[in-house]
Formats: structure tokens, sequence, C-alpha cells
């Protein structure tokens, strides 16, 4: 069931971003809305079945992702061209379909380890899912950034502003996850493959407050989205650690 409604939701972010193509933005947010309604409708159920927050593995966290991601675009998003806005629907869409494409065990609803039920996962995991939004938020407008011939761009601002909250998330989420590790494990650092790429993603990050030149900046956004990519789902997937549970 869920799955079908993953199937509608996809259906649904496509056309939003078809029509608003072709210019008809009232019809395209029209659609959008109905397909957040959806997306949230589909987190809901999942809650209310698995009897715990939606972010406890990869597929979970995608969803909530993605949701995420849609709130910001949708509710706390500057006045902001049609190009941007185009861009950040096909970003949501390409999660989803990401979600459509995970392996069909990852969306078995299984048990909270007892090692994971702790105060700490409500803050690491969610901090971590926020400095994913504004840093997926600031990819749309780098990419955007990159490809522009104006040495003055409306959105570097914004995409100031996304870097920023990015880079104060992932650090609540560093330390929150030592602290984690200390009440869970027994130490606060392990240099457990994904502590480790968490670390570098905010190294190569915090690049991006050393630099002037808005071309190198943005090449620093897309660096680091990639990889955080790798860090969420081929260190999850391919390397061994702590957090292979994910």
């Amino acid at each position: 069931m869920e799955f079908i409604l993953l199937l509608v939701l996809a259906s649904l972010y496509s056309i939003s971003l078809i029509v608003g193509l072709f210019k008809q933005q009232i019809l395209s947010r029209s659609v959008l809305y109905l397909g957040f309604i959806l997306h949230l409708t589909i987190l809901i159920i999942r809650s209310l079945t698995a009897h715990h927050p939606p972010f406890t593995n990869v597929y979970e966290s995608l969803l909530l992702l993605s949701f995420l991601m849609q709130v910001k675009f949708i509710f706390f998003q500057k006045s902001i061209s049609d190009r941007v806005i185009n861009l950040q629907r096909l970003a949501v869409l390409i999660f989803t379909v990401v979600l459509i494409a995970l392996p069909p065990e990852t969306r078995t609803i299984q048990a909270v380890m007892p090692a994971l039920n702790s105060i700490w996962m409500y803050i690491h995991v969610p901090a971590y899912l926020f400095s994913y939004v504004a840093l997926f938020s600031g990819l749309v407008l780098a990419i955007i950034r990159l490809f522009s011939r104006k040495n003055i761009f409306a959105n570097d601002e914004q995409m100031d502003t996304d870097i920023s909250l990015a880079m104060i998330f992932m650090s609540i989420g560093l330390v929150t996850g030592a602290i984690w590790g200390q009440v869970s494990w027994g130490n606060f650092w392990s240099w457990d493959p994904k502590e480790t790429w968490a670390l570098i993603n905010m190294i190569v990050l915090s690049l991006y407050f050393h630099k002037n030149d808005r071309k190198a900046q943005a090449l620093i956004v897309i660096l680091t989205a990639l990889t955080v990519l790798f860090t969420y789902f081929g260190v999850t997937w391919l390397l061994s650690g702590l957090h292979s549970y994910s």
C-alpha cells in the first residue's frame, strides 16, 4: 500500500514540475499541494504503524527529508524565479524516485534498537536532517550560480543563509552524536566510517566561508552535497560500522 502511495506521490510531483515548466504556476502549485498532503499522510501512517518517528533508517529518513525540503520550498522561501522553483521541485522529485527505487526490504518496519532508543536520537537525527534540507536548498542555488554569467546573483544572500544553517545544524548533529556515542557505547568518537565522513562533510563545507569567489563557493556546495550523498548511501551500505543498521 505504501509503495502505491509513493508511486502516486511521484506522479503528482512529476505533473507539478511538468506543468510548471509550461509556466502554468497556479495549476502546478495546486498539484504540488495535493502531493504535499499525500506526502504528509504517508509519514503519519508510517509513524502510527511503526510506533516511532519516521527517521530510524535510510528509507524513513529519506521520506522525511524530502518532505522537509518541500516544507522549506513551499513555506519558507523568499520570492524567487521560476527557474529556481522548477529546480527545487526536481530535487524533491529525484529524492521521491530514489525512495521508490530502494530495495523493498528497506520499507519493512522494524523495532528501534535499544541502543538507539535514546533522547539523543530526537536531537541528533533531526539536526542532520535540517542540515541536509538547508544544504540541498543551497545546492539548487549553487547550481544556478555556477552557470550564471552575472556577477551579482539575486539569490546569493539566500545561498549564504542556507549554507550557514547547514553548517550550524551539522555542528549540532556532530556534537550530539558524540554525546550519544558516549552514552550508548562508552566513547565520544570511534572513527566509525559514518562519523569520519560526517567530519569530512563539515570540513569541506567550512571551505565555503573562506572563499569570496561565488563560483568557487558554488563548487564547494556541490562537492559537499556529493560527500553527503556518499555518507548517506555509500557509507551506509558499502562500509561496515556502528551505523550499519541505517
